[in-house]
Formats: C-alpha cells, structure tokens, sequence
C-alpha cells in the first residue's frame, strides 16, 4: 500500500509543478536512451519513489514530514547537474 501511494504521490507532484515535471520528462527520456535491451526494466518514476522510500526509512520520516514537491525538485535537480557533469 505504501508503494502505490508513493507513486501516486509522486505523479500528481510532477503533473501539478511545470518546471518539475520539465526535469522529469527529461530525465526520464535520457534514462530510456540509454537502456540496452538486457538492462532491467524499471521505469524512472520507480527508481525516484525506491529513492524516496530509502530517503524516508534512512532518516526514520514519515511522508507527512516533509514537503515531496521539495525532495523532488532537489532530487532532479540534482541528477540534471550529474547528467551535466558526465
């Protein structure tokens, strides 16, 4: 049950924020560029809501005590400066 409200969570922030989902989008289609055929399937959106989870179980939060729209604006901006620096 928590993985789906995550996730839920998570998609209606990108829908709701433009310059989110903007980084989102981006991401998400350099991600899938650089998929090979024997490369696991996992979509973007679950890898960010598995590096949400691990975010929340490492600081002993609960999703109510913090702002995702936040975490999620760091988050990408921070993979758009690593995907800038490779």
């Amino acid at each position: 049950m928590k993985k789906i409200y995550l996730n839920t969570l998570l998609e209606e922030v990108i829908e709701n924020n433009s310059k989110v989902k903007d980084m989102f989008y981006y991401l998400e289609d350099d991600y899938e560029s650089n998929l090979s055929f024997n490369d696991l399937q996992l979509w973007y959106l679950d890898i960010i809501e598995m590096d949400l989870n691990n975010y929340l179980d490492d600081n002993q939060l609960d999703i109510f005590e913090i702002n995702v729209t936040n975490w999620l604006y760091n988050y990408l901006e921070f993979e758009l400066l690593d995907n800038i620096a490779c």
